[in-house]
């Protein structure tokens, strides 16, 4: 069986995901950290929260316009 260049797109396509997974995971954990301790020393919590709502959206906006851009070539 001939290696093509398909095949290895998905192979990198699919190290990549694991790879977004598990970073996902360890920044989760990082966040509940973070807000754990923000919570335990007091601080406020609003800013934290603003931070993780504008960062989640703009991840989501970047993601939207990269699909949008793939899907009209």
């Amino acid at each position: 069986m001939r290696p093509s260049l398909v095949a290895a797109l998905w192979m990198v396509a699919g190290v990549g995901t694991i790879a977004a997974a598990i970073a996902l995971l360890v920044g989760l954990v990082a966040e509940w950290g973070a807000i754990t301790g923000a919570l335990a020393s007091g601080s406020a919590f609003d800013l934290w929260l603003v931070i993780e709502v504008a960062f989640v959206v703009t991840l989501v906006a970047l993601l939207v316009g990269r699909t949008g851009q793939a899907r009209g070539r």
